[in-house]
């Protein structure tokens, strides 16, 4: 028999759960297009950021991005912003490197800690995930239809929220009448105790070997 204080933790963890899901879009690779969650997004650590201007074959405007570190989680977000000065709109930014994490989506005109980020003034309209898994891509014309992140205007804050726990340098996407990139984020795994274990040993056989070739010489 369920005692009552189990099922009591069991409710309260179910609308917990609900809670958290409730501004979260999930993009498990293949998804898309679908609509983003806006969300105020949550305190964090920033780990690392990057800023440029993008020259993009037709357009040229400012990007923003960083990732921080989630201070309930521990696992890494990364955020794009982009804003565009002068020539065509903005169809889509992207980020790559997702293939082997879980993603979910969110968006929103101001950071709680905005950091090098700015208050935006357009959302995306919908966002995918390509079939590998690779790409996010945040799309500013949904249904063919024209983009509303014209020159003059700044991007809300797209955030890619991750399974992740490290990170290395990456690239940032810009798609208008051109295409362009900025230096960015990307997750990555960390070694498993047998990869380490396999260095350790590689290490060991090649200084085993270094040490004899200089016995045989002397």
């Amino acid at each position: 028999m369920i005692s009552r204080s189990f099922k009591t933790a069991a409710l309260v963890a179910a609308i917990l759960g609900t809670i958290g899901a409730a501004h979260a879009t999930p993009l498990p690779p293949g998804t898309g297009p679908v609509a983003i969650d806006i969300a105020d997004l949550p305190a964090g650590t920033f780990l690392a950021n990057a800023s440029g201007t993008v020259n993009g074959g037709g357009f040229t405007g400012t990007a923003r991005t960083a990732v921080y570190r989630e201070t309930a989680t521990n696992f890494l977000d990364v955020i794009y912003q982009f804003t565009d000065l002068s020539g065509s709109s903005i169809v889509s930014i992207s980020g790559s490197n997702f293939d082997n994490f879980v993603t979910n989506v969110f968006q929103s005109a101001t950071l709680a800690n905005p950091g090098i980020f700015i208050p935006g003034t357009i959302g995306a309209d919908v966002a995918q995930r390509s079939t590998d898994g690779n790409v996010v891509e945040f799309i500013f014309t949904s249904a063919g239809s024209t983009s509303q992140l014209l020159p003059g205007t700044t991007s809300f804050a797209l955030q890619v929220r991750t399974n992740a726990t490290n990170f290395t340098s990456g690239f940032m996407g810009v798609l208008g009448s051109g295409a362009g990139s900025q230096v960015s984020f990307q997750p990555t795994a960390v070694p498993e105790p047998g990869t380490y274990a396999m260095m350790l040993a590689g290490l060991g056989l090649m200084g085993f070997v270094g040490a004899r070739r200089k016995n045989t010489k002397q």
